[in-house]
């Protein structure tokens, strides 16, 4: 499940922020959801990014949590995807208008570098 992202405040710590997310998003308190695990992910790329996992305790549903350090928005999966995202394109140098060597070729593209390549 998507979680919208929650309102930055960016001085609460990140176990309270991750909980009040849970709350916002899913309804019910913040002390309803325990905290289970919790993570710096550091992609090689750099971009760090806090990762937790909490059950609620009225339904036994466990929830991952993820918060940006640098502006202290939290979010659910769609932070982590999107600084996924950052980190390989600034590995791989693959993004928008860019060569991605391992992005699957479409057959008019594959049939456009056919015809440039035996066109010689």
């Amino acid at each position: 499940m998507v979680l919208p992202a929650s309102s930055v405040r960016a001085a609460e710590p990140n176990e309270t922020a991750g909980a009040r997310h849970l709350a916002d998003a899913l309804g019910g308190s913040p002390n309803d959801f325990d905290l289970l695990h919790e993570r710096m992910l550091e992609p090689e790329a750099g971009a760090a990014l806090w990762s937790a996992k909490y059950v609620d305790s009225r339904t036994g549903e466990v929830h991952v949590v993820y918060r940006d350090p640098s502006d202290g928005a939290v979010a659910g999966q769609e932070l982590a995807t999107a600084h996924i995202a950052e980190a390989t394109a600034q590995l791989t140098g693959c993004g928008p208008g860019a060569f991605c060597p391992y992005a699957a070729v479409r057959r008019d593209e594959m049939a456009a570098f056919l015809h440039r390549a035996l066109a010689r």
